[in-house]
């Protein structure tokens, strides 16, 4: 088996076409397997969105790729400011546990 790096732009380039494919064949289903496609191409948003996070991504292709899979699917543009929320509060390599924790606390708090 050979192997082969991807730069920022093959991956993202990757992630588009996908997340086109997916949303052009939800357009032509209804009912179930028009929601399965929906979240196969959310499911590939999601999976570029981890990947390129914290490293490297460019505003303008989150925005991109996130508004391909919005029309009919959760619109993920809160991940940067909870991840800076985590970030200030010293939560950097986090357990979803953790996470849950934190934003428990945090309404607690909030509450009282």
């Amino acid at each position: 088996m050979s192997s082969k790096t991807w730069n920022y732009q093959e991956l993202t380039a990757a992630a588009e076409k996908e997340i086109k494919k997916h949303m052009k064949s939800a357009d032509q289903k209804s009912g179930y397997s028009k929601e399965l496609f929906e979240h196969w191409a959310q499911g590939v948003f999601i999976f570029w969105d981890n990947l390129t996070f914290f490293e490297f991504q460019l505003e303008s292709d989150h925005e991109r790729l996130n508004n391909l899979v919005h029309p009919s699917l959760l619109h993920v543009e809160k991940n940067h400011e909870i991840s800076d929320k985590l970030s200030e509060n010293n939560i950097g390599e986090h357990s979803l546990t953790q996470v849950i924790r934190h934003a428990c606390e945090e309404a607690a708090t909030n509450e009282g």
